[in-house]
């Protein structure tokens, strides 16, 4: 019987920003709050679009961002947006992977287009 390992993906959760955003909400200000808030609302955003663009858009200054980056564990606001974009990127990947997997099948004639999406 296999072990699962558990460890990597207990260790990502902890350093995602989610879990550094929770760990050190009732620590911050209103404002790094809000930005907080707002990064977990548009990750998307907040991993494709400029610092100006994302303060713009949430109606906080620039300097906000990078302060919340700083107080929750990140060098600066470019690690906090590398992460969000690792994450989004793991999605995509994964969408694309499995995308892949039912072309393929399909292709080889190994199950129809119903059962690859049902079954």
């Amino acid at each position: 019987k296999k072990k699962k390992n558990t460890t990597s993906g207990s260790a990502r959760l902890n350093d995602s920003f989610e879990h550094r955003l929770s760990q050190n909400f009732d620590g911050l200000s209103d404002k790094l709050r809000q930005a907080g808030e707002y990064i977990a609302a548009h990750p998307v955003d907040t991993a494709t679009r400029s610092l100006r663009a994302v303060a713009q858009d949430s109606g906080l200054a620039p300097a906000t961002f990078s302060r919340l980056a700083r107080a929750i564990g990140y060098q600066s606001f470019e690690g906090l947006r590398e992460a969000m974009r690792e994450k989004i990127g793991q999605r995509v990947n994964s969408f694309a992977d499995r995308a892949a997997r039912l072309q393929n099948a399909h292709e080889a004639g190994e199950s129809g287009f119903f059962e690859a999406h049902v079954g």
